[in-house]
């Protein structure tokens, strides 16, 4: 195996349901192309030195671009953001991520990986493509119009079935040809020990994030999947823990819990 990558899939907009943080394109795209300065210096992850090594593949050249071209599909199957509700879906971003030691062919990686959204979403609904090597793990953001069959039709396309058949479609049809294999979903004593491997990396050499006001949402996404926080710090996973089956002798010699007590007369 060439080692492990990170297929994420999010919508994007004012949605605030099952714990979306609100986003708009725009704030999306002004994150993609790196113009939020505040943001380059606060988050203390991205290395400004490294910034002209982040390129683009597909879509807009700028935010303003990425804005007209969501607008001009919209408009070409018969709607605008007037006509929607506010928290609408404004589009959907798929992040593809490798880790920092990976001896993959990155060029030709994101650029498989862009050609693989057109051909699922349409290549003329791509709206951006950017790859950044500006921080410890190589990643690619493409943002998507979510139209279908000439409607803008929103998060509908990466519900829970979607999702899980884009991400079988990619494996099959990308990842396969380089070795790789996607993180696993950590549960158990794995993810508490991945939770605490990146807190302390975080505390050691990012301790000013923690003092700002975005901390306590940012871990609480950090606690219910620290996969892609290790990976974007370049951590590597545990290993997979392997649970000790008990012989047929120690099922019948052990303990146990003991026998279940009937609850008294007063505890009913």
């Amino acid at each position: 195996m060439s080692g492990e990558y990170i297929f994420a899939v999010k919508s994007i907009g004012l949605s605030k349901i099952g714990g979306r943080k609100p986003c708009t394109l725009e704030a999306a795209a002004i994150h993609n192309k790196r113009k939020n300065f505040n943001e380059l210096k606060a988050l203390g992850r991205i290395d400004s030195e490294r910034l002209n090594l982040n390129y683009s593949i597909a879509g807009g050249n700028s935010v303003q671009d990425i804005v007209n071209l969501a607008i001009k599909l919209m408009a070409d199957v018969g709607t605008s953001p007037e006509n929607m509700r506010r928290d609408f879906c404004q589009a959907i971003e798929i992040v593809f991520s490798l880790p920092a030691n990976t001896t993959v062919d990155l060029k030709r990686f994101f650029a498989e990986c862009v050609d693989w959204c057109g051909t699922q979403f349409g290549a003329a609904n791509v709206l951006s493509a950017d790859v950044h090597m500006d921080e410890s793990a190589p990643h690619c953001h493409v943002l998507l119009a979510p139209i279908h069959e000439d409607r803008w039709v929103g998060g509908a396309l990466i519900d829970r079935a979607s999702t899980r058949t884009l991400r079988e479609s990619f494996k099959r049809c990308v990842a396969e040809s380089y070795g790789l294999q996607m993180t696993d979903k950590l549960t158990g004593a794995r993810k508490a020990c991945s939770t605490a491997m990146v807190l302390q990396a975080i505390e050691t050499n990012y301790k000013q994030l923690i003092a700002m006001p975005i901390w306590q949402p940012l871990r609480q996404c950090l606690e219910r999947n620290p996969a892609p926080f290790a990976a974007s710090l370049g951590l590597n996973l545990p290993e997979r823990c392997v649970v000790k089956r008990k012989t047929m002798a120690e099922i019948f010699t052990s303990p146990g819990k003991g026998p279940k007590r009937e609850p008294s007369a007063g505890a009913l």
